[in-house]
């Protein structure tokens, strides 16, 4: 959606001490961007496809098309290999819906395969769209997270998140229209983020709310009352029709 996306990453490539990645749906992808993709050097790029046939993927990406994704990334394997190249790192993701048949889910992996894709993974339904979500992965200790010493995550308004489950909770650490990155990255937020994995135990202090509170992956477990709010927002949010991947059905 963005024009300029491409060319956003390259100018972050020049260094190659970074390393870049984007999750997306794919369905924007035609052959014309095959070689600013290229150009720009990307390292990884995620596609979330939660479907085989065309029934299945539009239950949960509405209006969404799936042979354009399954186009998408035949063209990008195919030019990768055709150029004897090693990036970008391509990874399908595919959620675990209920609606999704094992026939779905073994064709998807037997296309995947066929194309040379890198990863396929089927992925546990975990916000709460289909019932309680009982992790079959225990969490990591807190000292694990890297997030807020590793990334930032920049949304097309400007605003910065350092995690996933940030974005998710919708708490940002600033903004890079009204901030600089240097103001940012050591702003309260950041700090506070960092101190809070850092230390032993489980305070919490006053503001700033942190999204490490309520993380799934790493961390000290959230109180019930936590895991309450955090369940009865997701179920609103997937109600009011938001369309974020896990928030309810995403309109492409």
């Amino acid at each position: 959606m963005n024009p300029g996306l491409f060319e956003m990453i390259e100018l972050s490539t020049r260094d190659r001490h970074l390393f870049t990645s984007f999750s997306t749906n794919l369905t924007l992808m035609r052959e014309k961007l095959l070689t600013p993709l290229f150009k720009s050097r990307i390292d990884w790029i995620s596609v979330s496809l939660d479907g085989f046939q065309q029934a299945s993927y539009e239950m949960y990406r509405v209006n969404g098309r799936v042979q354009d994704v399954l186009d998408g990334i035949g063209m990008i394997m195919a030019w990768r290999k055709g150029n004897r190249l090693r990036y970008p790192y391509v990874q399908v993701n595919m959620i675990d819906f209920f609606h999704i048949s094992a026939q779905d889910r073994s064709d998807l992996e037997k296309f995947c395969a066929a194309h040379e894709v890198d990863e396929f993974r089927v992925r546990p339904e975990q916000f709460g769209l289909m019932g309680r979500y009982d992790p079959t992965i225990l969490r990591e200790a807190p000292s694990k997270c890297h997030w807020p010493w590793t990334s930032m995550s920049i949304d097309c308004d400007g605003s910065v998140y350092p995690c996933p489950i940030a974005f998710e909770q919708r708490i940002s650490y600033g903004n890079l229209a009204t901030g600089s990155f240097k103001e940012i990255w050591n702003s309260e937020l950041y700090v506070s983020t960092r101190a809070y994995l850092s230390r032993k135990g489980n305070v919490r202090e006053d503001p700033p709310k942190l999204p490490c509170y309520s993380c799934r992956w790493y961390g000290k477990r959230p109180s019930a009352r936590d895991d309450l709010v955090i369940r009865e927002q997701r179920m609103q949010m997937a109600r009011c029709g938001r369309g974020n991947e896990g928030e309810g059905p995403v309109a492409n």
